[in-house]
C-alpha cells in the first residue's frame, strides 16, 4: 500500500510520516505514530502470551497434578521473559 501511494502522490516522499503530512497535515503525525505504538504493544502482549503458556504447560508437564506451585502459573514465565528482555529492550545501538 505504501508503494502504491508513493506512486499516486507527486514529489518524493520516503516515509508515513511525510506522506501522512501531505495528506492530512499534522494531525495525521500523531495518528500513524499511535497506531504504531497500539500495534508494537500488542504484538509484544501476544508473545509474552505465548511464552508464557509454553513454559507453563512445560512446569505442568514435569510436575505431578496434584502439586500446587507458583511454577505452573503464566506470570512467573512472563516475568522472567521480561527481566531477560529488558537489557535489550533499554538498549539503545544492537
Amino acid at each position: 500500500m505504501l508503494v502504491t501511494v508513493k506512486e499516486m502522490v507527486p514529489g518524493n516522499y520516503e516515509s508515513l510520516y511525510e506522506l501522512g503530512f501531505m495528506m492530512m497535515g499534522t494531525p495525521a503525525i500523531y495518528i500513524i505514530a499511535v497506531c504504531q505504538v497500539l500495534g508494537s504493544f500488542g504484538f509484544e502482549l501476544i508473545y509474552f502470551i505465548i511464552i508464557g503458556d509454553i513454559c507453563k504447560s512445560f512446569a505442568e508437564q514435569s510436575m505431578e497434578e496434584s502439586e500446587s506451585s507458583i511454577f505452573k502459573t503464566r506470570g512467573l514465565y512472563v516475568i522472567i521473559f521480561g527481566i531477560g528482555l529488558f537489557p535489550f529492550i533499554i538498549k539503545k545501538e544492537l
